[in-house]
This record gives C-alpha cells, sequence and structure tokens, in this order.
C-alpha cells in the first residue's frame, strides 16, 4: 500500500510539472503572438467627405498605445472661450464588432497645457452604432482654444465589454464597508501595511 501511494504520489506531481511547464510555454507563445499582431481586432471604417483629404486614417503613435488619436474634421478653426463646449465631428463611422465598445478619452497633452478635455470622459461608442464619431470637447483652461481642422483632439480606445443578467434578490449580501462611499475611506495615506506590496 505504500509503495502504491507513492507511486501514486510521483506520477501526480509529473503530470502537475507537465502541465506548469505547457503553461508557461503556452503563456510565453500567446505573449508572441500578441507582439506580432495576431489578436488586432478590424474595424470596418468610413471616411466621410468632410475628411480632411491630406490626412489619413487614425493611427497609433507608437507600437504599445493604447489608443488612436482622432481629429478634428472641420472645414474652419473654431475658438473655444472658456468654460464653452462643443461638438467636434472626427469625419469617422465606425463598425465597432459585436462584444466590443468604443471610448473617447482626452489626449494628456491638451488636458495639460490647455484645460481641453472630453467632458462625457469616456465617452461610450456601442457596436450597433453607425452614426459619425463626434468628440464633446470642453474648456476648463482660462484663455479661449483655437481648434485647427486636422488637430488631434481626442483618442479612441476599443475594448471588451461585458453584458450582465440582473438577478433580483430580497436584500444584496452585507460587507465591511457596505454603503459608505463619496470619500468615505479619507483622503491621506494611513500607515498600514500592504499585502498587496512585496518589499525586497
Amino acid at each position: 500500500m505504500y509503495i502504491y501511494t507513492t507511486h501514486t504520489l510521483i506520477i501526480f506531481l509529473l503530470i502537475m510539472l507537465g502541465l506548469i511547464g505547457y503553461l508557461i510555454w503556452f503563456t510565453r507563445r500567446e505573449a508572441k503572438e500578441i507582439s506580432k499582431g495576431k489578436y488586432l481586432i478590424t474595424v470596418n471604417t468610413e471616411k466621410l467627405d468632410h475628411y480632411p483629404a491630406n490626412i489619413n486614417l487614425p493611427n497609433y503613435a507608437t507600437s504599445n498605445s493604447a489608443g488612436l488619436d482622432l481629429i478634428a474634421a472641420i472645414s474652419e478653426s473654431i475658438e473655444l472661450k472658456p468654460r464653452d463646449l462643443i461638438l467636434i465631428p472626427t469625419g469617422l463611422k465606425l463598425e465597432i464588432p459585436k462584444g466590443f465598445e468604443g471610448q473617447i478619452r482626452p489626449r494628456s497633452g491638451l488636458s495639460l497645457k490647455n484645460g481641453i478635455t472630453v467632458l462625457n470622459s469616456p465617452g461610450t461608442i456601442d457596436a450597433d452604432y453607425r452614426g459619425e464619431l463626434c468628440v464633446i470637447l470642453i474648456n476648463l483652461g482660462k484663455k479661449p482654444f483655437k481648434i485647427e481642422t486636422g488637430m488631434r483632439i481626442a483618442q479612441l480606445v476599443i475594448s471588451p465589454i461585458s453584458q450582465v443578467t440582473l438577478n433580483l434578490v430580497s436584500k444584496v449580501t452585507e460587507t465591511k464597508r457596505n454603503n459608505k462611499g463619496f470619500g468615505s475611506t479619507g483622503l491621506l495615506s494611513k500607515p498600514r501595511k500592504n499585502k498587496h506590496i512585496k518589499s525586497n
């Protein structure tokens, strides 16, 4: 009986080592495929007549950029005064695949230097929307800002989404936090050990 148990344990350990080895190999292979662009999503794009003829379709600024830069497809420059907001067309229509969404986000440079941001950030583009992409810009700065034709005004990020089924219950479960929100954890960091941070 002892010999049988030992053999079983050895076989089990060999199987586990084999599984771990396979997972390591699979993870490395998938990482290589991702770096090669295997999992790039194709989004059918329609360029409208007022899209500037001398400007290419949006692209990624670097190999690891998360967002595509969207431009202002306007016929002439527009001055956006402080505290004013405006809807800027991008001259594009997208056919986002089912199971994904488009997110319109501000450009950090415009926000920091000029106070220009996307009002409803992040703006959501549903997969079944077929209208023109437009960006709601607001000037939170102190000076008027001129939006030029072809100016990069926002970023487009395509992300997977999950839909849920709401299950009606008589009462949700309670937690230690419960209904505490809106700053209930305070503003200053407390000197306590963070179990999520490892020290060398």
